[in-house]
């Protein structure tokens, strides 16, 4: 009985559509449109807008803030969440990110560049400025979906990254926002929105990165235009007391291990030493076990992606105490993660992992032929030999330019990779690298947090970096879409495989790295039996965890 009433609904949803469809606005008719629902003119009074309120993630809350010039594009967000502090901004000069313990960071990679671009265009509300502050726009689209109708149009403003704006149809505000970061689509959800002082501001953002461990809701108690808008500072906060130290000021050597091409050191937290992981890319980390067995209590549950495939649970925690050798970490914050899944694939016991956090505070001289590392107080660094190169970060991971047969590549150099070359899959479509180097079979290359990690092996005949040159390289192509090979924002990876080559030394602080060439370096042959092994937890045994079809 209900079959007619459920096609006639059909019949008058599929007209409504048409009839959207039939209507739908120009850009330039929604931006009008969101201006007069959300003020009109009680906009041309507003300088600066300033929030503050509460922030939830991962099951951890804390105070947040926010102030924004709606006429320059400054802006500065601050936030504690957890054992952690953070934010970012734009000071009319300089972009700069602040994480960790409150350390503050210039932002000089191009993707995040691009990306800060864009927030300081919305800032400016492009949409309502002359000529849109030189933005390109994309078709209107219609969204008629379980949220209701909404209307999509993509700008990219001059140099930045393209955003999509989200209108809804019965009220003609900004409901959201959609733009790629890396591999995640981030979606920013307005909600609640009130009037204040003659504008309509949304006091709830919800900003959804793809997993719901992740998402973030920021409930402002106060949104308002500022009553002072010239005493709104956009400095970047001022860096507290330093949070390490070198015992008599003196530069430390640490032995190391170079096992399955990555580096490990023994490291001490709050006075127990530590077996850990080396990493360029990496953040400092505990395993849960180690954690626990220290006493420290972990807070939240977020999640985090490694090489592989799959995400991790990640929580934060803090310790008193990080040392190695005579350098120390006082009070450092450290991730938590599920790092002892890597004991299989490496054959011993890992409990953490020493990364960015030492990287920053000091210059690091890694001598992968002598097998020691050298950390020097900034001040009493020597002066770098060899090759010399400029780097970016991406995130934490530092960037520089090189070219791999010919191709001009930006290369993350990363110690806590085993390989040599690693092409990232949007690089490998955007070259046709299958095309060209022609692999015979896609098999696992390497195991990480993530789990297995699956690409083609292929020959690399040369790999320059800077004055640099290496031959006959082991490479491998990524073709997937999850895991950090995945991302765009950069070209290629270059491991351990390629950096025991050299004695590497990176000076964080003025972003520069330098390869010392080593007279005895023999390149990795391909090592594969056509079989990845683990370490068996069901005993003294290799457990073969997957084949090579063919």
């Amino acid at each position: 009985m209900y079959q007619p009433l459920r096609g006639f609904a059909g019949a008058l949803l599929l007209l409504c559509a048409h009839a959207l469809r039939a209507q739908t606005p120009d850009a330039a008719e929604l931006f009008a449109h969101f201006r007069q629902a959300s003020g009109g003119e009680a906009w041309e009074a507003v300088t600066v807008l300033v929030a503050e309120g509460e922030g939830k993630i991962g099951g951890m809350s804390g105070a947040v803030s926010s102030v924004e010039n709606l006429r320059d594009g400054r802006f500065r967000t601050e936030y504690a969440l957890g054992p952690a502090v953070g934010g970012d901004g734009f000071d009319g000069q300089r972009i700069w990110t602040m994480q960790g313990r409150g350390e503050i960071d210039e932002v000089t990679d191009p993707p995040q560049l691009e990306r800060t671009r864009t927030q300081i265009w919305m800032t400016r509300q492009g949409f309502w400025a002359d000529e849109l502050l030189g933005a390109r726009l994309g078709a209107v689209r219609l969204i008629d979906d379980a949220e209701g109708a909404r209307y999509g149009v993509e700008v990219t403003p001059p140099e930045g990254s393209p955003i999509e704006l989200v209108f809804d149809h019965a009220s003609g505000l900004l409901v959201q926002t959609r733009a790629q970061e890396g591999l995640d689509l981030v979606v920013v959800s307005y909600q609640d929105f009130r009037r204040s002082e003659g504008v309509v501001l949304p006091f709830r953002q919800v900003v959804d990165r793809g997993d719901p461990r992740n998402q973030l809701t920021l409930q402002w108690a106060r949104y308002a235009p500022a009553e002072q808008p010239t005493n709104v500072a956009f400095d970047a906060p001022e860096t507290g007391p330093a949070d390490f130290h070198f015992v008599d000021n003196q530069p430390v050597e640490i032995d190391f291990q170079l096992i399955n091409n990555h580096i490990y050191l023994t490291a001490e937290v709050n006075g127990k030493p530590h077996l850990m992981l080396f990493d360029t890319g990496g953040i400092n980390l505990l395993s849960p076990g180690a954690s626990e067995r220290l006493g420290l209590q972990s807070e939240g549950q977020m999640a985090v992606r490694g090489v592989g495939e799959k995400r991790q649970d990640l929580g934060m925690t803090r310790a008193n105490s990080l040392r190695v050798g005579g350098f120390e970490l006082i009070d450092p914050v450290l991730m938590v993660i599920d790092i002892e899944l890597m004991q299989p694939v490496e054959g011993v016991k890992i409990e953490g992992l020493l990364g960015f956090e030492v990287f920053k505070r000091a210059v690091v001289r890694i001598d992968y032929p002598g097998r020691k590392i050298t950390l020097y107080p900034p001040n009493q660094a020597p002066a770098l030999k060899g090759t010399v190169l400029p780097f970016t970060l991406r995130g934490r991971t530092p960037v520089v330019e090189g070219e791999i047969d010919g191709i001009p590549a930006r290369l993350t150099v990363d110690t806590g990779s085993r390989g040599a070359v690693s092409f990232h899959a949007p690089f490998a479509r955007e070259k046709q690298l299958l095309e060209r180097y022609r692999p015979r079979f896609q098999a696992v290359n390497g195991w990480g947090s993530g789990g297995p990690v699956y690409s083609h092996p292929v020959a690399v005949g040369e790999l320059k970096i800077g004055e640099q040159t290496l031959h006959d390289l082991v490479g491998d192509i990524f073709t997937g879409d999850k895991g950090a090979f995945a991302s765009p924002d950069s070209d290629a990876n270059i491991g351990s495989g390629t950096l025991k080559a050299f004695v590497v030394t990176f000076d964080y602080a003025n972003r520069r790295i330098s390869l010392e060439r080593s007279n005895d370096y023999e390149a990795d042959g391909y090592e594969r039996l056509g079989m990845w092994f683990n370490q068996s937890a069901r005993g003294p045994y290799l457990e073969v965890m997957a084949v090579t079809p063919g």
